[in-house]
């Protein structure tokens, strides 16, 4: 656990990051995603709150341009096509 930075960067180096969904962006969950988007190695692609706004927040307040969010419609198939487009998306 202690060289864990460094493994991560290595994944990002290698173009082999991991990819985070977080369920519930209330204090601990923004919390969570707030610390996973400083890191190297990881990147927060899907945020689900019942209220939708939330998630949009939390993208917005770590970085992520509102041009670069999908909102879901609940379609898993519609959420997937925005992830391969490069889009987070939040539902």
């Amino acid at each position: 656990m202690l060289n864990l930075p460094q493994k991560l960067a290595k994944l990002e180096k290698k173009g082999e990051i991991i990819k985070v969904g977080i369920v519930g962006v209330g204090q601990m969950g923004a919390g969570v995603a707030t610390v996973i988007s400083r890191m190297k190695g990881m990147d927060v692609l899907a945020l689900a709150d019942i209220i939708k706004e939330k998630a949009i927040n939390i993208f917005e307040e770590i970085g992520v341009l509102r041009k670069n969010i999908f909102c879901s419609s609940d379609d898993p198939d519609e959420c997937s096509r925005a992830l391969e487009k490069g889009m987070r998306v939040a539902t």
